[in-house]
């Protein structure tokens, strides 16, 4: 994940197209629904602090996770999930609409939302994980808070410069490390490269000119490296496929970190040992039998 790009919220009908394609028992896509139906009821009229409407979070947080190939469990308890805390819904009236497995994920979520997180110790942040995690017997309640913290983070420049700093570090020491541990790297990816563009801007945009300026070469170059390896794995009658990957933001600012080309007076990036550029793409070849994978 490079650049954060601001796009128009997802609409409920694009989401269910979405969402169609991994859960396909109509009774489960009618809780959904219904989910959908009573999160527009309880947050109608409301906006978030962008201007948008404020069901809009709760639907960006389902279409983040319908990318993890949730269940419909999940997806109707993220859609719901900001009713107890943000409207006049009750857990009572949640277990009598969707049932004591849903109620249960919600109540959860709202417990963790009451959290003050904000604490910038090792030894806080650790035992706010402990706290966060032992809260969520249910490790689905986990991914609809990532997913939540996520679209916050994509949408953090309604708030203000410090608002901003609190909830990157807060992001960086709690639960970034809990996405870690959870495995589930597309979250923790962006969220790592969001926090550094809120708590060091000028390393963040330093790295994003110069992974713009060398993109048209860099495609280039991976494009005549796919037809090369393409090629020798076809004469050979492999079964493969490759695949491209951005090396994030993060990432770079680790290894100019490592190579110590980040001074602390100016977080200014010098041109000293910087890591090769070119290394920002990788290309796997998965075969029939075993999988392989090379960067370049």
């Amino acid at each position: 994940m490079m650049n954060q790009k601001i796009e128009k919220p997802i609409t409920y009908d694009e989401l269910y197209e979405k969402i169609k394609k991994i859960i396909k028992k109509q009774d489960e896509l009618d809780i959904i629904n219904n989910a959908y139906a009573f999160a527009l009821n309880k947050h109608a009229g409301k906006k978030r602090r962008n201007g948008d409407d404020y069901v809009t979070h709760p639907l960006e947080v389902a279409n983040i996770l319908t990318d993890l190939n949730v269940d419909y469990v999940t997806l109707a308890s993220s859609i719901i999930h900001e009713t107890v805390n943000h409207s006049d819904a009750t857990i009572d009236e949640v277990k009598e609409e969707f049932g004591e497995e849903i109620a249960t994920i919600v109540h959860s979520l709202s417990k963790i939302n009451r959290l003050e997180l904000s604490d910038d110790k090792d030894s806080s942040a650790a035992y706010l994980r402990k706290v966060l995690v032992g809260l969520s017997e249910d490790v689905r309640v986990l991914f609809i808070k990532l997913a939540d913290r996520l679209h916050n983070m994509r949408t953090l420049d309604a708030l203000t410069p410090e608002e901003q700093k609190q909830k990157a570090n807060e992001t960086t020491s709690v639960l970034i490390p809990i996405a870690h541990r959870l495995g589930i790297n597309s979250i923790k990816s962006e969220l790592e490269d969001l926090c550094l563009k809120y708590t060091k801007p000028d390393v963040y945009n330093d790295i994003l000119k110069q992974l713009d300026a060398s993109a048209e070469e860099l495609n280039d170059v991976l494009e005549n490296m796919q037809e090369n390896i393409s090629e020798m794995l076809i004469e050979h009658g492999i079964k493969f496929k490759i695949k491209s990957y951005g090396i994030q933001s993060s990432t770079f600012q680790r290894k100019f970190e490592k190579r110590r080309c980040i001074t602390r007076s100016s977080q200014s990036i010098t041109k000293i040992n910087q890591p090769r550029i070119s290394k920002r793409f990788r290309i796997c070849q998965i075969g029939e039998y075993r999988n392989s994978c090379s960067s370049y």
